[in-house]
């Protein structure tokens, strides 16, 4: 389900062909809205509360709704998914789309604590562990970015 046209009329084009001219016209048809629903649950102390009040303002009899949440580890733990499903089902809509979480990670040194000094190379093996990146990939990965430093080294000193 794509959301990309959301605030958009729906409808198709009538065409009339006749040779030499053409003649259209747009005729809208009653649809689904499409619904996004945006809360910020970052400092909420009950997130699941905030948003099943921000359903209970909107009107989303048959619509298509997405519920996009932003949290904390904190908020997300507060945060109940499945009542949230139960009170959209009972505003009666026609499809919960998604429920996206985006849940914001603590900041946190990946690369170690003194990145400065590492080589292209170290720095990108940290880099890949850092971003779980299975073993025989990270390997695949360093070999070939191996390459492009032997490659951009010998072109330097030619």
């Amino acid at each position: 389900i794509d959301f990309g046209e959301e605030g958009d009329p729906k409808g198709f084009c009538w065409v009339e062909v006749q040779r030499g001219k053409a003649h259209y016209q747009f005729i809208e048809l009653q649809t689904r809205p499409f619904v996004t629903l945006r809360a910020d649950l970052r400092q909420s102390a009950n997130p699941t509360d905030e948003v099943v009040k921000l359903i209970g303002k909107h009107d989303l009899k048959e619509a298509v709704v997405r519920v996009l949440v932003q949290l904390t580890l904190e908020t997300e733990a507060r945060f109940n998914e499945g009542i949230v499903r139960d009170v959209l089902r009972r505003a009666n809509v026609s499809h919960i789309a998604v429920i996206r979480k985006e849940v914001e990670q603590p900041d946190r040194a990946r690369l170690g604590a003194s990145p400065e000094g590492l080589t292209p190379p170290e720095l990108l093996e940290r880099y890949l562990m850092s971003k779980d990146v299975l073993p025989e990939r990270r390997h695949e990965l360093l070999g070939a970015a191996q390459d492009i430093f032997d490659s951009v080294s010998a072109n330097e000193s030619s």
